[in-house]
């Protein structure tokens, strides 16, 4: 295993796993990260949280009765992925790369069970709001994507009983309590935090002139940004104290409109090809026997009607998030540093 050079100065030296890495698959632990830290060792209590985080729900996201297990193993992995964007300096991108590749790779398997997991929840809960036996006019789309749904689970399962993921998870582990820094990770917390959060500031303040007019697309982008930041202030929350808490309600309002504005957007596209589909088989049946796709035709009304209420009220969010709230809790956290 590869070790830090012995030029570095003691204090850059692995002395061990912390203490995040002492039992990976067990209980969660709080993420400490002082303003006397070196990025580096900021760095390895992150990935350590996180990538313990992803082993501990694994053993339910297998069982599959609890959906939330295999959202929250998904979102270790994304916080684990967006982490080693925040600490790349700290290490060579030789040494980050493999592990980081084989991340994206688990990121891949588990996306498609969970967004399924999503679809199915919120078309199940609009069926129990229909009276009068309307609820059965959408039971053939809950059997469709049911059906996508196992097929998803069974490649994600696969995918965890793979090699390639074995692999990612002993390469990993075996890395983690040792990974070489670079110079740049010899540098304390304090003095590169303050970069760090301006430059994610600054790919957000970037899709200020887009508000007006921007399309779905770029909303979407914009929420991948606001996501990003918040990891971010997330993961030195401990060294930025009281006004990163406040920050963090204020990214998360505004990260979960955009995103229940996609998961509209995505249903209704996904619900156009279910019609067409619908249309498709219907006309191989005798015309006396065919049957209208009336209940899924108004659940795609239902996520048109949600997604423009939440599209046209994206400028209104954002106008919330400019208030000077945000700057001046930014000014105090960093103060603190």
């Amino acid at each position: 295993m590869a070790t830090p050079p012995s030029s570095l100065p003691e204090d850059a030296q692995a002395s061990g796993p912390p203490e995040a890495l002492a039992d990976l698959a067990g209980a969660p632990v709080i993420l400490v990260i002082a303003p006397d830290d070196l990025l580096w060792q900021a760095a390895r209590k992150t990935w350590s949280l996180q990538f313990g985080e992803m082993l501990r729900h694994e053993p339910a996201v297998r069982l599959g009765q609890d959906s939330e297990a295999l959202h929250d193993m998904r979102v270790a992995t994304r916080r684990l992925r967006a982490s080693f964007g925040v600490f790349e300096s700290a290490f060579p991108a030789r040494a980050t790369r493999p592990h980081l590749k084989r991340l994206r790779a688990a990121g891949r398997a588990l996306g498609p069970a969970r967004d399924l997991d999503v679809l199915l929840e919120k078309a199940q809960a609009y069926q129990r709001s229909l009276a009068g036996g309307k609820g059965e006019l959408l039971q053939p789309l809950l059997e469709l994507w049911q059906t996508e749904r196992g097929a998803a689970r069974a490649a994600m399962l696969a995918y965890l009983d793979s090699a390639q993921y074995q692999k990612f998870v002993q390469a990993f582990q075996g890395w983690l309590p040792n990974p070489p820094p670079a110079k740049a990770g010899l540098s304390p917390v304090r003095n590169v935090l303050p970069g760090l959060i301006q430059a994610r500031l600054q790919a957000v303040y970037a899709y200020e002139r887009l508000i007006p007019r921007a399309s779905l697309a770029e909303l979407h982008a914009l929420r991948i940004e606001f996501k990003k930041l918040r990891y971010l202030i997330e993961f030195f929350r401990q060294a930025l104290g009281l006004p990163a808490e406040e920050m963090i309600v204020t990214l998360k309002i505004m990260q979960d409109h955009l995103g229940e504005l996609h998961d509209a957007d995505v249903a209704c596209g996904l619900l156009r090809q279910a019609i067409a589909a619908w249309d498709e088989r219907q006309a191989e049946r005798p015309l006396r026997e065919r049957q209208s796709p009336q209940g899924l035709v108004a659940y795609l009304e239902v996520q048109y009607a949600e997604r423009q209420r939440l599209m046209v009220s994206a400028p209104d969010r954002w106008d919330q998030f400019k208030q000077p709230a945000f700057q001046n809790n930014l000014a105090q956290a960093l103060g603190l540093l």
